[in-house]
């Protein structure tokens, strides 16, 4: 979050954003002949840039600038830009020419945008217009730009129409919206899921000023193509209905079209009415749906023509909503009700083959003999796999990192809201339970009192992290490591929080995250992709991390990873390590960046009667622990993760034993005026202590910096020799952990 900002997430308003640097000047000028508002950076009175934060200011430079600026439209004020800056993420709708002026009453078509979005919304400075402000997920625009097609927003205006026509206008980011402090809703800018966008994007947008669609009148559905098939008027009336079934259409348009035939309306006089009207709805309920063709012309024939295209086609029009076909795995995936499972049991080659008996069965004994065969399933799946309607690419599963799919639907993450599942999410894994409705979990309760020895603060902490561990965010560039003797309720921990999180999960040896002489096969990585949590655990005395492997898997950038015989592929990692161990690894570099990334948590508590059948037991309370975690993960949003005093102490005395450095010139250095040493004194003491306790011997090149990184230690050259001021070694006896000045 930007600096000089306070603020709770139900809180963000243009007052607590007034201190922030993404505020411009405006004023409206020719561009292309055509009167512009064009945006002004409040420190220069250049035009600022969408791209370039630093021509923005704070609103009270902008609102300066706007009061000197000429003018020559006479119009012109601040703006606020839009898109993701410091991690805040804004964004706008503009409701064009929805507004009478003077009764200030809005069209009726923006009532659904209002209500999806309910967010802070002002007039705009034409005062014919309504713009709204929201925020949303940063993590959430690659897919927001992809389904827009553009990078920065879209726009949706009636066909036709000039002179300012009615418009909806998306915005993301690379724009600066008017800013005019005329509330027609003065809420907060609140967060918009991105299920809402994606709805603007796909439907409402689209939907707001197209045409009404013309009646269909289904004149295609009476094409015989040629004199095959059942020319009697029965026949010709299945036909009918098969084709409107097709297209789409409904039992009363089969009915009403029949009267644009004289055989099919003799048809439907004679057969069709008496008795109610049995005759046509037998007729249309056991007709099968036949597509039209991409021309809109009929089939031709009462059956589809048997080769594989046709079959395939006929394959797709059944299980479109069943199946994906991933084009970088190679691998079905079948929609289960609650998410999307790769199959590995060869389910749509055997779909294809029973869909292939089926239509046999008024099939040629010719055509049964080619059909029949295994190669002709085979092919049909293999035409399937090149249709448009299963295709889907890696990029797509599991994109949304704030959804958490459950058994019993998805978790919104921001809200902590379970909703039905939905295929477009393209969701591939699931938690073992759905959560309950309220945190019920007393045996959870009271294993953490007594894990924690009843601190607040550190059962809080973990409570986050486990929330923290449901989201596809690694934000906090951390992991855990926690430590202690056995039988303190480290396992009983991590068991419990795998086994919620069951396909979200992926466990991992110790040697991934730990040195080793030589390079390590790119599988290791390649088995994280998509998981949100990584557990490992029996760590090894004297072994030390892997720091640049450490790094690179916390630090939120892609990985490049592999499968055994198999091409490199490049993800974004999701997971967070959380690692368990009776001995804590050596870290051979401490740096501000490992400082960042670990929190040691210390189990130092057992239990007085240890219970062998405690994971059992917490089991049953599953659904409301996964509860639990979802709060913790809405208080993590709102306030981060909150290192209690317990963790800090811990990972800072942690971090004092692993520094070597540190640790030689507390025990073998003065520090301070007006002492000075020669360089290479000051290497062969270090070297020479590194050498009695274990470490890795100095590298002369990397002394000079630890030395100058030393508050008042600095190099300097005196007649020709080198020297370190403000530091000199102590007399050998006194080496070795005695006081210094």
């Amino acid at each position: 979050m930007p600096d000089g900002i306070n603020f709770t997430p139900e809180g963000l308003t243009l007052a607590t954003l007034a201190p922030v640097r993404r505020w411009v000047a405006w004023q409206t000028e020719d561009r292309d002949d055509k009167p512009t508002k064009t945006p002004k950076n409040p420190a220069t009175g250049g035009n600022a840039k969408s791209d370039d934060a630093g021509t923005w200011s704070e609103r009270d430079a902008a609102e300066s600038r706007a009061a000197c600026l000429p003018k020559p439209y006479g119009e012109g004020g601040v703006g606020l830009m839009l898109g993701i800056h410091d991690d805040l993420a804004i964004g706008g709708l503009d409701l064009d020419t929805c507004r009478d002026r003077d009764s200030g009453q809005l069209a009726a078509w923006t009532t659904p945008f209002i209500e999806a979005l309910n967010t802070y919304s002002e007039v705009s400075p034409s005062g014919m217009g309504l713009k709204l402000f929201f925020r949303y997920d940063p993590e959430a625009l690659p897919e927001l730009r992809e389904i827009m097609g553009t990078k920065t927003g879209k726009q949706w205006k009636p066909v036709g129409e000039k002179n300012h026509p009615p418009g909806v206008e998306l915005y993301l980011c690379g724009r600066f919206f008017a800013v005019t402090d005329r509330a027609v809703n003065a809420a907060p800018i609140n967060h918009v899921p991105v299920s809402v966008l994606r709805w603007i994007i796909t439907e409402a947008g689209p939907a707001t000023f197209r045409a009404p669609e013309a009646k269909p009148d289904f004149g295609f559905a009476f094409d015989d193509g040629g004199s095959g098939g059942d020319q009697s008027r029965s026949g010709k009336a299945m036909r009918v209905a098969a084709r409107i079934k097709g297209a789409g259409g409904t039992y009363e348009q089969f009915v009403e079209a029949l009267d644009k035939k004289p055989e099919t309306a003799a048809w439907k006089a004679e057969k069709g009415l008496p008795n109610g009207g049995r005759e046509m709805r037998r007729t249309w309920d056991n007709c099968r749906a036949k597509p039209r063709d991409a021309d809109g012309a009929g089939d031709g024939g009462d059956d589809m023509e048997l080769t594989e295209d046709g079959v395939a086609l006929a394959f797709t029009e059944k299980f479109h909503d069943a199946l994906r076909y991933c084009h970088d795995t190679g691998a079905w995936y079948v929609w289960e009700g609650s998410h999307w499972r790769q199959n590995r049991d060869k389910i749509a080659f055997s779909w294809a083959r029973q869909l292939v008996r089926k239509l046999n069965r008024s099939a040629e004994f010719k055509t049964k003999a080619i059909t029949g065969k295994a190669s002709f399933a085979a092919s049909v799946e293999r035409f399937a796999q090149a249709d448009r309607a299963f295709a889907v690419t890696t990029e797509k599963w599991d994109r949304a990192r704030d959804l958490l799919g459950t058994p019993g639907g998805t978790v919104d993450l921001r809200t902590g809201i379970m909703r039905p599942a939905a295929r477009e999410d393209h969701i591939t894994k699931t938690t073992a339970i759905a959560p309950a409705e309220t945190a019920d979990c007393p045996t959870w309760r009271a294993f953490l009192d007594q894990a924690t020895a009843n601190d607040a603060g550190l059962i809080r902490f973990l409570q986050q992290w486990c929330g923290y561990c449901l989201s596809g965010s690694t934000r906090e560039h951390a992991l855990l490591f926690i430590y202690g003797p056995g039988g303190n309720g480290k396992s009983v921990f991590l068991n419990t929080l795998a086994g919620i999180l069951a396909d979200y999960v992926a466990s991992a040896a110790m040697d991934t995250f730990t040195s080793s002489p030589g390079d390590k096969h790119p599988t290791d990585l390649a088995m994280l992709r998509g998981a949100r949590l990584v557990t490992a655990t029996e760590t090894e005395e004297g072994r030390a991390w892997a720091e640049a492997r450490i790094k690179q898997m916390t630090g939120g950038d892609p990985v490049t990873a592999r499968f055994m015989r198999q091409d490199f592929f490049t993800y974004t990692p999701q997971f967070k390590l959380t690692i368990a161990g009776n001995h804590k690894p050596a870290l051979r570099n401490v740096d501000e960046a490992a400082r960042r990334r670990f929190n040691i948590v210390p189990f130092l508590h057992k239990p007085e009667t240890p219970d062998r059948h405690l994971e059992h037991k917490l089991k049953a309370e599953w659904p409301g622990i996964l509860r639990w975690m979802i709060e913790g993960c809405l208080d993590w949003q709102e306030h981060g993760l909150v290192r209690p005093a317990i963790v800090v102490d811990a990972t800072a005395e942690y971090f004092e034993q692993q520094d070597a450095f540190s640790l030689w010139l507390k025990e073998c250095c003065i520090i301070g005026p007006p002492a000075s040493a020669k360089p290479g004194e000051l290497l062969a003491s270090f070297t020479g202590w590194c050498q009695r306790n274990g470490e890795m011997t100095p590298n002369r090149n990397k002394m000079r910096g630890m030395l100058e990184r030393v508050p008042g230690l600095k190099y300097v050259t005196n007649g020709g020799t080198q020297w370190v001021r403000n530091i000199k070694l102590l007399p050998s006896g006194q080496q070795g952990g005695a006081d210094h000045e």
